[in-house]
């Protein structure tokens, strides 16, 4: 019975990934705004997460504030999903016209050296597009890691759609088959603002709060002596994007656990500055504040 309703919702799935791509990027965005509008008001899916999230982001902000920003956050989600199922169709040229990718020259560093690195990125812009920009610009292919989705057969389009340019790899797989990658000297890239357990033993601080946080890229980092950049993107009014990429550098006296800490802060650090300045574009449906009750 699973297998069924898992097959009837992927056939969903798959039509309205279909219609965005028959419409295409301009008309798609223009429809995705008024479903993501839609849903805000009328099925308001997950949006006391979003509204709990943004209080304790912004205190500052009124509630007519919050809301306005929650709607846009909405919108934001709602044109990084459509690009994403439309980049299944678009060629390399017009993909590479989308992006703007400052300091370069760190890639071309990363792929001189023949060695390992690892790229911790977020939730943010639209990080599907930002894995895509490593080959397409610099025909640097990654090996990204992926959370399976509970229906086997979206799972299945998404690893055909992301393995056109990448290499894919689930996080259900063991530490080993990561770090395999990492001897093999590939370039590992990781969605890290995931929320970790609750007795997780890293905690940083993120918008005045303390928050767990997974260790394993950082640890890894530290372990093999492989460098770790931060990669990020936001999205500008003409729907094109700018990238940034940056070493996350740390103190090479401090114990192991304490780099880890150092590493794992720093990254943390740097999101939340570029959330400030972008706040719409933060996946806020994100329970990442669920150990603080407000």
């Amino acid at each position: 019975m699973k297998k069924i309703v898992h097959f009837i919702q992927y056939i969903l799935f798959i039509c309205f990934v279909r219609l965005f791509q028959f419409f295409g990027l301009n008309i798609s965005r223009k429809i995705i705004k008024s479903i993501a509008t839609i849903i805000f008001y009328l099925i308001p899916i997950r949006k006391k997460i979003v509204e709990k999230n943004l209080r304790i982001a912004f205190p500052n902000l009124t509630k007519s504030e919050i809301e306005k920003l929650a709607l846009k956050s909405y919108i934001s989600i709602g044109y990084t999903f459509v690009e994403f199922f439309i980049f299944e169709t678009l060629s390399e040229e017009k993909i590479r016209n989308l992006i703007h990718f400052n300091n370069s020259q760190l890639v071309e560093d990363i792929i001189k050296s023949k060695k390992a690195a690892i790229l911790l990125t977020a939730h943010f812009g639209n990080w599907e597009l930002g894995a895509i920009s490593f080959p397409v610009l610099f025909n640097l292919k990654l090996s990204v890691l992926y959370k399976k989705m509970h229906n086997p057969y979206v799972t299945e389009w998404l690893i055909k759609v992301r393995n056109r340019f990448n290499n894919s790899v689930a996080v259900g797989l063991s530490l080993k088959e990561i770090i395999y990658k990492l001897k093999q000297n590939k370039v590992v890239g990781v969605v890290a603002d995931q929320r970790a357990p609750k007795d997780s033993t890293i905690q940083v601080n993120f918008f005045n709060t303390s928050i767990t946080s997974f260790s394993g890229p950082a640890a890894l980092a530290v372990k093999f002596n492989i460098p770790i950049y931060f990669v990020i993107s936001n999205r500008n009014e003409d729907y094109t994007y700018n990238f940034d990429i940056m070493p996350i550098e740390y103190n090479q006296d401090l114990s192991d656990s304490e780099k880890i800490i150092q590493i794992t802060q720093k990254y943390y650090t740097l999101l939340e500055n570029y959330i400030k300045k972008y706040p719409e574009q933060w996946f806020w449906l994100h329970n990442r504040w669920k150990h603080i009750n407000i």
